[in-house]
C-alpha cells in the first residue's frame, strides 16, 4: 500500500518555526445561523510568519447534520487547506448519517482522505496548493451536529469542548507522542520519541493528515503508521443543559484550559456580548504580549463557537468580516 512513499524526501529533521518581530492581529471572522445554531469563527495569524490553520463551517452538510471543523497545519498550510476544500465531501461520501456504525464510517473517511493525500501529487495549478505532502501535515478536529447528537472525530491536538451547565466537557482527546498508546504504536512502526516528546525528533503530535514521510512502513496499514490519521470518535447525546460548543486549535488550548475557555465565553455571553466579538477577544487574550518568553501564545489561532441555545432561524445565513 505504501510503496509510493519510498521516493519522498524529508526536508528537515525538526520543525523550525518562524516568527515576526510583531504579531499580525488582523482577524478573518465569520458568523452564521442555521440548523438551530448560531455560530461565530475567527482566525488570527499572530506571531507566526504564515497562517497554517483552516476550518469548515457548513450548515446542513447532509441529512440535517452540520459540520464545524478546525485543521491546524504544520510544515506549511497545504494539507490544512486541502482538508478544508475536500474533506467535507469525503464525509458526505462516507454516508455516516445513514450508516449503522457511524464511528466506523467516519474512521474510514479519515483514512481514505489521508491515503488520497499520500497518492496524489498536487499540481501547482491546484488553487494555492503545491508540491508533495511528505513533510506537511495537519491535525483535524471534526464536529458533526444535529438536533439529537454531537459527534466529534479527532486526530492531533486541536480540541472540541462542550459547555453543559457551565462545566467544560472535553469531547476529544489530544494525541501526543508521549501517551502510552501512541508511543507503543510509534515504536512498533519503527520510529522513536525523543525526550522532548517529538516523533523522530520532528512532530509533537502523533496523529495527523499528511506527514507521509512518517508513513512509509509498507507492511503496516495507514492506521498503524508512526503518524496516523485514524481518529478517536465520540458520540455525545445533546442535553437541555448544553450551552455552546468550542472547537479550536492548540494556539488557544496552550494558553487556556478547557474550563477557563468555557468560563471566559460564558461570562461574556451573560453580558449579552456579540459572539463574534467574544471569539476575537479570546484570540487577543491568548496572544503572548510583546517581549514575552512564555511558551504559549505565539501560534496561529482559530476558534469556532457554536451557540446551542439559539432559536432555529427561518433561513440559513453566513456573514464574513475581514
Amino acid at each position: 500500500m505504501l510503496k509510493l512513499f519510498r521516493s519522498l524526501k524529508w526536508t528537515g529533521a525538526t520543525r523550525r518555526m518562524s516568527y515576526f518581530p510583531h504579531p499580525v492581529t488582523a482577524k478573518h471572522t465569520s458568523e452564521g445561523d442555521g440548523g438551530g445554531f448560531h455560530f461565530a469563527t475567527t482566525s488570527m495569524q499572530g506571531w507566526r510568519t504564515q497562517q497554517e490553520d483552516a476550518h469548515n463551517c457548513v450548515i446542513d452538510l447532509v441529512d440535517g447534520w452540520s459540520l464545524f471543523a478546525v485543521y491546524d497545519g504544520h510544515g506549511g498550510a497545504d494539507v490544512a487547506k486541502y482538508a478544508q476544500q475536500l474533506f467535507p465531501q469525503y464525509l458526505k461520501d462516507s454516508h455516516f448519517s445513514q450508516h449503522h456504525d457511524r464511528v466506523k464510517a467516519l474512521q474510514k473517511a479519515f483514512l481514505k482522505f489521508d491515503e488520497y493525500l499520500g497518492r496524489k501529487e498536487i499540481d501547482e495549478a491546484d488553487e494555492g496548493i503545491s508540491g508533495l505532502l511528505c513533510d506537511v501535515g495537519a491535525t483535524a478536529c471534526v464536529c458533526l451536529l444535529n438536533e439529537e447528537q454531537i459527534i466529534v472525530a479527532n486526530i492531533g491536538d486541536s480540541r472540541a469542548v462542550l459547555s453543559s451547565g457551565g462545566k467544560a466537557i472535553e469531547l476529544s482527546e489530544d494525541h501526543k507522542p508521549t501517551d502510552k498508546i501512541e508511543s507503543e504504536r510509534i515504536q512498533k512502526a519503527g520510529a522513536w520519541v525523543t525526550g522532548n516528546g517529538r516523533v523522530n525528533g520532528s512532530l509533537n503530535v502523533s496523529r495527523a493528515f499528511g506527514d507521509h514521510y512518517h508513513k512509509r512502513q509498507n507492511k503496516l496499514p495507514l492506521a498503524e503508521q508512526a503518524i496516523c490519521a485514524f481518529p478517536d470518535v465520540r458520540i455525545q447525546a445533546r442535553s437541555p443543559d448544553d450551552e455552546y460548543l468550542v472547537v479550536a486549535c492548540d494556539g488557544i488550548w496552550n494558553s487556556m484550559t478547557s474550563q477557563e475557555v468555557v468560563d471566559y465565553i460564558g461570562h461574556r455571553l451573560t453580558e449579552k456580548r456579540d459572539l463574534t466579538r467574544i471569539a476575537e477577544d479570546l484570540c487577543d487574550d491568548c496572544l503572548a504580549p510583546y517581549g514575552s518568553r512564555q511558551p504559549s501564545g505565539h501560534d496561529n489561532m482559530t476558534v469556532i463557537i457554536i451557540d446551542l441555545k439559539a432559536a432555529k432561524p427561518k433561513a440559513h445565513k453566513v456573514v464574513t468580516h475581514f
